[in-house]
C-alpha cells in the first residue's frame, strides 16, 4: 500500500473539490461496502448505533456537493447525527479548522469517539490487526490524522507515540505509518528507535526504506559496508532517488503523490522529500550517499 497521505487542500471557500479529494473518500466507500456484511458489537448503545449507521449512509452527501461550503454545511449536519462518524469530522478538520490548535483538539475529540465507537472487545479480538477489522478504520485514520498534526506542531514525543500506537493496533502496517515514523525518528536523533523500527519491518520493499536503513547503520559520520549495501539495494531497487541525494535534481516544493509504482519516478517523488530531509538532518551522510552512489 502507497504511503498514507492526507493532501493538504488549498481551496478557498465557495471553490469546487477537485478530484483529488475524491481519492480519500473512495477508500471510505469501500470500507463501507465491507461494513455493511458484517454483525458487530461496537463500544456505543443500540440507538446510537442506530444513529450512526443512519449517518453513514448519508456521507457520501458530502463529496455530491457542488462547493467546498456546501460540503462543510453537510459534514457538520452528518456530525450532528452521530457524534462517532470519524470520517465527517476528519473532513471538518481539514476543511473548516484553520487554526492547529483547534485541529489538534478536535482531532483528539475524533480518536477518543472513535475508540469508544469501536469499543474494548474489539481492541481485544483484534489486537495487532485491527486494521481488519472494518468498522475501526475511521479511528485508525483519525490516529493517523493526530500523530501528523502533532508533528507539524513540533510535538514529536506526541506524534511518535501515536505512530507507534498504530503499528501495535496493526502490525502489518496497512497504513504505513512506519514510513512516517522512520525518517522522523531519524531527524529526530532517535537511532535506537529508529534500528528497531527499521528491523522490525525489515521485509519492506520500498527503496525508501532500504535508503533509511543505511542511515540507520551510518548513524553519526561512521560510514561502513553494511550502511553501504543498503544504498545500493535502494539505488537498484529505484534509480531515480539518486539525482534528489546527489543534489543534481531539486526536490519539487510540492513533492508528494496520491499513489505510486515500485521502482518508477512516482515512488521517488512519494518518498524522497523525507528520505532528504533524513540524510541531511544527519552530519556528513549527503556527502557520503553521493559518494557511495557516484
Amino acid at each position: 500500500m502507497a504511503r498514507a497521505q492526507t493532501s493538504k487542500k488549498a481551496q478557498k471557500q465557495g471553490q469546487a473539490l477537485s478530484l483529488p479529494d475524491m481519492s480519500d473518500l473512495a477508500k471510505v466507500f469501500l470500507d463501507s461496502f465491507l461494513m455493511e456484511s458484517l454483525e458487530m458489537e461496537s463500544g456505543v448503545s443500540q440507538e446510537e448505533e442506530d444513529d450512526y449507521y443512519e449517518a453513514f449512509d448519508r456521507l457520501g452527501e458530502v463529496y455530491d456537493q457542488d462547493t467546498e461550503k456546501e460540503a462543510v454545511a453537510k459534514a457538520k449536519e452528518i456530525v450532528a447525527m452521530s457524534p462517532y462518524m470519524v470520517d465527517a469530522r476528519l473532513f471538518l478538520i481539514e476543511f473548516d479548522t484553520p487554526d492547529m490548535a483547534d485541529k489538534i483538539a478536535a482531532c483528539e475529540e475524533a480518536v477518543r469517539l472513535g475508540e469508544k465507537f469501536v469499543g474494548p472487545r474489539a481492541l481485544r479480538e483484534y489486537a495487532g490487526e485491527l486494521w481488519m477489522h472494518i468498522p475501526a478504520r475511521p479511528y485508525m485514520r483519525a490516529l493517523g490524522e493526530l500523530s501528523e498534526l502533532y508533528a507539524d506542531a513540533n510535538r514529536m514525543e506526541e506524534s511518535f507515540a501515536i505512530a507507534e500506537k498504530i503499528l501495535t493496533l496493526n502490525e502489518n502496517d496497512n497504513q504505513g505509518a512506519r514510513h512516517i515514523l522512520l525518517p522522523r525518528l531519524i531527524k529526530a536523533q532517535q537511532w535506537d528507535k529508529a534500528k528497531a523500527l527499521h528491523t522490525r519491518y525489515k521485509k519492506d520493499y520500498t527503496a525508501m526504506w532500504a535508503f533509511l536503513g543505511a542511515l540507520v547503520h551510518y548513524k553519526k559520520g561512521k560510514p561502513n559496508k553494511t550502511a553501504e549495501r543498503w544504498v545500493l539495494k535502494g539505488h537498484a531497487d529505484n534509480p531515480h532517488f539518486a539525482p534528489f541525494l546527489m543534489g543534481k535534481k531539486k526536490i519539487p516544493a510540492a513533492c508528494h503523490e496520491e499513489s505510486y509504482c515500485p521502482g518508477e519516478k512516482s515512488e521517488a517523488l512519494c518518498f524522497v522529500k523525507d528520505v532528504y530531509e533524513a540524510y541531511a538532518a544527519t552530519d556528513g551522510a549527503l556527502g557520503w550517499v553521493s559518494g557511495v552512489l557516484a
